[in-house]
Formats: C-alpha cells, structure tokens, sequence
C-alpha cells in the first residue's frame, strides 16, 4: 500500500460524510509478512501521511507477522493513539499469526490483540477465534528469552536459511525469500518430504521454516532429499482415501482414487485434492492406477499440441501400448481417420478385433515400410498428425510421413 493512494482514498470517503455529527474513523490493514520479496507495508510512513491532513488510524490489523517470536521488532501491541513503542517498533493494535511461526508452536490463523482494559503486557485473542494455550505461548516466548539472545537466534536461523538458498540454488530449486527472514518457499515437493520434514504446504508452494532446533546438518540432508525425489518411482497410482482436509467436499474417506504424484511407488501418500480423482464403479484400482499418465500423454499430444480435428489423419506409433490405445480412444471420440504401427502381427490382430482399425491402415513399426504404406493409403499425401514413439533412423521416416501445410 502506498501513501498517496491511501491519502486519495481517505480523502474522497470524507468527501461522501455529509453529517459532521459522526465519527469518521479508519480501520487499516496492513501487510508485514515476511515471505514474500515487497510483500511489507511502511506502518509509519501511512500513518505520518495521514496525520499530515489531519486524519489518524483508528485500529491498525497486522496481517502476517510471520516471526513474532522472532523479530519484536516488526510491530509493537498497544493502544491506537501511540505511533511508535518503546523499541521503536510502529504500533499495532492487532497481528496475526501463521504456522509453525513462534518457535515451533503451531498456530493458523491466530489474531492476537491490544487490549484497553488490561496491562501492556498483556496478550489477548479475538473472541472464539484463538487458542489461549498459543497465545500463553507466545508471551512466555517473549519473556523468557531477553532480546538479546532471540536477536542471536535470528541471526542463527537465518545463517541456516541462507545455506538452504544457495543449496536449493545449486540444485535448480527455484526460491522466493526476504533477506531477513528465516522464511523461504518454493514449488511443493513430494507428500513423504513435506510429512518428513514438517512443511507447510500452501498451494503449489511449500514454506521451509527455519527453526532454532534445525542444524546445517539436517539442511544439508533435506536439500538431499529434495535431489533424489527427483528419481523417485511412480508418476501415478490409485489407492482408498483415508483422510481429507476440512474443505476437501466432492471426497470422503473410502472413496477408490486414481491420483497423479512423483513418488507414488510407496503406501501412503498426501497429495492436493487437484491431483487425484475418482475412480468410477466400472474400472479396478489396477485401471484407475494406470489411466492418468497414458490419457494425459496422448489429450495433451493430440489435442493441446496438434489441435487435432474432425476429419484430420493420424499415425500412432506403438499403437498397442499405453499411450497408444489412450490415442485411439480420443481420435474416436473427435472422428480422425486412425493408422496404426505396432511391432507384431499379433498387434495388428488385436486393433483389428477388438478397436475396428481396417487391416489396410496398420503397419510396422520394426522397420520404414510404415512410410510407404501411408503414402499408399493417402494418395502420397501423409498423415496430418504422427504421435511417434520411435527413435533413430524411424524417426526420420517418421518425419517423412506428415502431410505437407494446406
């Protein structure tokens, strides 16, 4: 939020308050947190612009004090009329909490405020809307450790968060920080290493939380384990679900899921409710655990890619695989003329029983003679579209059978 924006805004809202005899007042919410690169707003400068037309916040929420136990020096609790606390910090009359922010107490969520008719020292929740055992919590924090040793463990975690930049860095794990928070995020990892190491997933990213009981060592040892997910077995799977997050609606535990996710070559997975769906009565687990990954390969071959139409030739290779039936099926469903290559006779059968593919348009895919037959069967032409498989000099051939541009 910048100043002139908030003083144009003020400005025309007093313009609109023809009664003199109400009280105009102004509820600010700011922005503090320190995650995200730009993501803070200046408290003070707001509120010195404010003042300059006469003007003053009434109650100012915090949102995203990320590291209260942390740095006390972010924002100060008290009474509305203050505009600096006794560190020198900008006054709040509220803050907000999020995960795993006050060493290690796990709070969502949490609204602490300034109340008038108690002490300064005093923290208080939003009515229904807290946990007094956090709250508790993160006074004692602040009691019991003098500054001088909560600014040593700042300094500490953030030395260990730097090192977890330059490794994820190094890895080719794009990264997203302020310098001076022990905060960084990047894209979600594999559910076994969120649950592993206590991630905070939120989205498609995930905040590693640098903690004081977190070593150099087990940085090192997570940055590692981030590299060999990448090898990790399975790109899908299917499974029974066995619990749900509380806005998850469309599943309930019990439910048959087929689910995309690296990693999944293993008994139990956590995995976003995008990535998985339900597997109708009529297919097996062992049908919902081998659909995702051929029937994406072929839509997003065919339809993203080629922008395959009604009328439009296509030559399939391996046509009796995974990838290859999935392309049959979706070739049906749109009307494209359908040729095939596959490695035996036996292949060929199989397309010509079960998926009526004339004999005439399957073809070998053991050697080139594919190239003549779908000239044959084009009138020299070619196919509009080859969804290939094949590798060295087929490739070429391969190449060769697509029809030229109309």
């Amino acid at each position: 939020m910048k100043a002139d924006a908030l003083l144009e805004r003020v400005l025309l809202d007093r313009s609109y308050c023809h009664d003199p005899r109400k009280k105009y007042t102004i509820i600010l919410v700011v922005n503090i947190g320190s995650t995200f690169i730009g993501g803070r707003d200046d408290i003070l400068a707001l509120r010195r612009a404010l003042r300059s037309i006469g003007s003053d916040t009434s109650y100012i929420l915090a949102d995203g004090a990320l590291d209260l136990g942390f740095s006390s020096e972010l924002v100060q609790l008290g009474p509305a009329e203050m505009l600096l606390g006794k560190r020198g910090a900008p006054v709040v009359q509220a803050v907000t909490l999020s995960h795993h922010k006050v060493f290690g107490i796990m709070v969502s969520g949490q609204v602490v405020c300034h109340l008038r008719d108690t002490t300064k020292r005093t923290l208080a929740t939003m009515a229904s809307s807290g946990d007094p055992r956090a709250v508790f919590e993160t006074w004692l924090v602040q009691q019991l450790y003098p500054a001088e040793d909560l600014a040593r463990i700042h300094i500490y975690c953030l030395g260990n968060a730097q090192l977890l930049r330059g490794l994820l860095h190094d890895a080719g794990v794009d990264v997203r920080f302020n310098e001076e928070s022990p905060i960084t995020v990047f894209e979600r990892v594999p559910s076994w290493l969120m649950y592993e190491f206590h991630l905070a997933p939120e989205g498609d990213w995930v905040h590693f939380i640098m903690m004081p009981h977190i070593t150099s060592k087990a940085v090192h040892r997570f940055v590692q384990s981030i590299i060999c997910s990448v090898h990790e077995l399975g790109l899908e799977g299917s499974g029974v679900v066995t619990g749900i997050a509380s806005d998850v609606k469309d599943i309930k535990v019990g439910d048959r899921v087929a689910f995309g996710e690296a990693g999944s070559l293993r008994s139990k997975v956590v995995i976003p409710r995008k990535r998985c769906n339900k597997i109708p009565d009529e297919y097996s687990m062992v049908d919902g655990a081998g659909i995702l990954v051929v029937y994406s390969t072929a839509l997003f071959s065919l339809i993203r890619v080629a922008s395959l139409r009604e009328g439009q030739s296509v030559l399939i290779h391996s046509a009796c695989g995974g990838v290859g039936l999935a392309a049959i099926q979706i070739c049906r469903q749109i009307g494209a003329v359908i040729y095939a290559a596959v490695g035996s006779e036996e292949k060929a059968e199989y397309l010509v029983k079960h998926w009526g593919i004339p004999r005439n348009h399957i073809f070998s895919s053991r050697n080139p003679s594919f190239l003549p037959g779908i000239k044959d069967q084009t009138a020299g032409r070619g196919a509009d579209v080859v969804l290939n498989s094949l590798s060295g000099d087929l490739i070429r051939a391969s190449w060769m059978c697509v029809a030229e541009l109309e």
